[in-house]
């Protein structure tokens, strides 16, 4: 009686989901543990951006820009975080140039 269907409130709200802290925990500890291995910072940034994009595919909702966002913040240690951040730089910058990141991880102009 003069309500509106409970579905029909929903279909309108924008998605809000985040990514889950596992996931977001798991990538972080991978990372750190990648430098304490001694890895080299090209290698750990390609898995990093790797973890990013299959992300952002998957979830249809993130963009590579926020989930690397949400990674640093969720980064106790500083290496970790630093690397996510230069990759960020990366892509931002990229961006400006005119360059796109494509899901397969490889840029186009």
């Amino acid at each position: 009686m003069g309500g509106v269907a409970r579905s029909d409130q929903q279909k309108y709200e924008p998605h809000r989901i985040v990514p889950h802290a596992r996931t977001l925990r798991k990538a972080r500890e991978q990372v750190m543990w990648m430098v304490k291995d001694g890895l080299s910072a090209t290698r750990i940034r390609n898995y990093l951006h790797l973890w990013t994009v299959w992300w952002v595919k998957t979830s249809e909702l993130w963009t590579y820009k926020a989930l690397l966002e949400w990674f640093i913040r969720m980064c106790w240690d500083v290496q970790p975080a630093a690397i996510a951040a230069g990759l960020l730089q990366r892509h931002s910058t990229k961006l400006l140039n005119g360059f796109s990141f494509v899901a397969d991880g490889m840029l186009v102009a």
